[in-house]
């Protein structure tokens, strides 16, 4: 059927003499529909005259192979029929369609007859139709897009007019062919020219002269300090010698005056200045101190497995996207797009229980650990706990709203500069929603309407971190109660996880193919009920860390039955369901769905304990190498700036981008290397002060 519709396409256009390739079962309005609609059809184009004029001159150009219309036939980009195999967009480069338009500008005006030169000016349209395509035994909705460059003469009107026209009628591999819009791309936009640049500007420019300001501050009073000890000076603000970064006490400050010497009887009276205050936090707020706790702390095995989880969510949302614009496709390993977009979205969710089930486990040790010892009445304890939240809020606020107003420049980029459309709202999104991402509440809004929809698990994990936090309290007040209550969440979102794997699905239209565009595209997953478990029993692995105090011993048959067992589950989580899928019915498929996220767990559980035991040192040197827990604070500015980087790489090329493991590999360490040093500078610059100066006012602040 394809041969007999390509056949029937050179019949018609036979009189063409350029055709050079028109080996392909789909295009959608190419000049050779243009030729057959307006020399073999009674159709009355509704169009302007100087349009109608400048198309027909293009159409004739091609007749008669004039070099001109080549050339401009080259500047479209076809959809050219990789639907079975491969993507619904082609990356496109958009310059050769306004380099003939510049051509054209600097040649109308002169006399000599330019044989290369175009006789009207161009501009670039990006069309999108919509096309039901079969698949092994359904059919299933796809958009296209593809440039097209087109006289300028023409106006909205008259392209809908030329573009609503199909070249193919339906048949059994397309039926319902139908077109959808089509913008006219604008080459105007420059990114110095909008105020969100001048936002980051200050933005960074400001936190520059705030570490200036530190730095010279520290300088005056190092200064002031040291003329103060000579007798130069005897009036000064402030007298704390500064402190080296290694060796500092607090009670070794000439600021606290110890009055032991009133009575031995007598409790010791500490008096702090307020100046001694001020100093601190110069000291804590400086790069010299934000760096060296950024790499003073020991790594932990759980700081080993968040690398580990931010490394793979890049590269996982590189393939995505790859996936995406990829011209070519693994047809022989992968039955379909819809199949391979499926499989990184059911994986992925088991990389988001890790991400998950640590950050449970950092919750309830840290709040274990940092909990006042003596006893604290209800409003202590929850101002304790509000300050915690504090913390954890507004410790990423200043990166969150650099990277917000970044993603806000390169998606107006890419929808004004180039063609290719990409599943993003966020120049539309943002400017609305951007309170909804700083507060963490973007979950509650419908998809189409998020900002940065990758950010979904960091707002959700703010919401759990509320939620850990008084369950933690109640279980330093009642264990028991908070034992029952957790309980009863875990098995309620258990049961809310599987009822919600039962719900049909959507006939696919062309909502829906949106809907499912922005979630592959930007890795969202909607099952939020699956995440409570893993993060429960985070809180679970944490209490138990804190009472073990990292040290379990156990029996070489213990631990020897226990990495049996862990293979078991293994070959189980990743092998079992798939065999017997298609066996079960859909409810059991759904329950053991959800308990492979809860095995996937319990296997990362037990990586930890080992690491904790008297046989886990091989173990625990693999994940705790030497700047783990450098890497591992760095991961929330590495998941939301990622996605922008590998937009930004991959949607800036000339050049199509194609599906191999090497070029995935490449592009996975340029991706990684370039997104953790633009995070360790904006960790650096800002979030690290933020967040050592809300530890020294809040936190530290709270047993003063």
């Amino acid at each position: 059927m394809v041969c007999i519709l390509i056949g029937d396409c050179m019949v018609v256009i036979a009189n063409a003499p350029i055709i050079t390739s028109v080996g392909y079962a789909f295009e959608t309005f190419t000049p050779y529909a243009m030729i057959r609609f307006f020399e073999f059809s009674d159709k009355e184009w509704n169009i302007t005259e100087n349009c109608f004029s400048d198309m027909y001159e293009y159409v004739e150009g091609l007749r008669h192979a004039e070099y001109w219309a080549i050339k401009l036939y080259d500047a479209s980009s076809y959809y050219g029929g990789s639907v079975f195999a491969g993507s619904t967009v082609r990356l496109h480069n958009p310059h050769l369609c306004r380099f003939l338009s510049q051509q054209y500008k600097k040649y109308k005006n002169k006399l000599d007859d330019y044989a290369y030169v175009i006789s009207f000016d161009v501009q670039i349209v990006s069309a999108h139709y919509l096309m039901e395509i079969a698949f092994d035994n359904y059919y299933k909705y796809e958009k296209i897009q593809q440039l097209i460059c087109f006289p300028k003469s023409c106006r909205n009107w008259d392209f809908k007019e030329i573009l609503e026209v199909f070249p193919f009628h339906s048949n059994g591999y397309v039926r319902n062919n139908s077109y959808l819009r089509h913008r006219i791309v604008q080459d105007n936009y420059r990114i110095f020219e909008d105020f969100n640049f001048y936002v980051m500007i200050i933005i960074i420019c400001g936190s520059i002269l705030i570490h200036l300001t530190v730095y010279l501050v520290k300088k005056h009073l190092t200064l002031m300090s040291a003329y103060r000890q000579k007798g130069a000076i005897p009036k000064v603000f402030g007298s704390l010698k500064a402190p080296t970064l290694a060796s500092y006490k607090t009670n070794d400050s000439p600021l606290y005056e110890n009055t032991d010497h009133v009575g031995e009887n007598l409790p010791k009276i500490v008096i702090t200045s307020k100046a001694y205050y001020f100093e601190n936090l110069l000291e804590t707020i400086s790069i010299p101190s934000v760096v060296y706790n950024l790499v003073q702390n020991g790594p932990l095995p759980v700081s080993g497995i968040m690398v580990i989880f931010t490394i793979a969510h890049l590269c996982v949302h590189l393939v995505a996207e790859i996936t995406f614009t990829a011209n070519n496709m693994e047809f022989g390993v992968i039955g379909n797009k819809v199949e391979q977009l499926d499989q990184i979205l059911k994986r992925s969710a088991f990389l988001m229980d890790l991400y998950f089930l640590i950050n449970g486990t950092c919750l309830a040790y840290g709040f274990l650990k940092n909990f006042p010892k003596d006893e604290l009445s209800v409003f202590d304890q929850l101002t304790y706990i509000w300050k915690s939240i504090l913390h954890k809020l507004f410790g990423l606020t200043p990166s969150y709203i650099f990277i917000l107003y970044a993603a806000q420049l390169l998606d107006k980029h890419f929808y004004y500069n180039n063609t290719l459309e990409i599943p993003s709202r966020d120049f539309k999104n943002c400017p609305q929603k951007l309170l909804g991402n700083l507060f963490y509440i973007d979950t509650f809004f419908p998809l189409i309407e998020r900002c940065m929809p990758w950010t979904w698990f960091i707002s959700l994990e703010i919401q759990f971190f509320i939620m850990g936090c008084l369950i933690m309290l109640l279980v330093k007040v009642h264990v028991c109660y908070a034992i029952v209550i957790g309980f009863s969440i875990f098995i309620i979102a258990w049961l809310a996880a599987t009822m919600w794997l039962l719900e049909p699905y959507e006939e696919y239209g062309y909502s829906t193919t949106l809907h499912y565009e922005l979630m592959s595209f930007n890795l969202v997953l909607d099952n939020v009920c699956l995440f409570v478990m893993p993060y429960l029993l985070g809180l679970c692995l944490g209490y138990f860390i804190f009472k073990s105090n990292h040290n379990l011993n156990i029996k070489s048959y213990f631990l020897i039955a226990g990495w049996f067992l862990f293979l078991i589950m293994i070959i189980f989580s990743f092998f079992g369901y798939d065999l017997m899928e298609e066996r079960l019915s859909q409810l059991v498929k759904a329950f053991l769905n959800t308990t492979a996220h809860i095995l996937w767990c319990a296997l990362i559980i037990w990586i930890i304990l080992t690491c904790m035991t008297n046989f886990g040192d091989f173990l625990n040197n693999v994940l705790n190498f030497k700047y783990t827990h450098t890497l591992e604070q760095l991961k929330s500015i590495c998941v939301l700036l990622a996605p922008l980087i590998i937009r930004f790489i991959l949607f800036s090329a000339d050049t199509p981008v194609y599906w191999s493991i090497g070029q995935v590999i490449l592009l996975s360490i340029g991706c990684v290397l370039l997104t953790y040093i633009c995070s360790l500078f904006l960790y650096i610059l800002l979030q690290g002060p933020v967040v050592a100066a809300l530890e020294s006012l809040i936190v530290n602040g709270s047993s003063n």
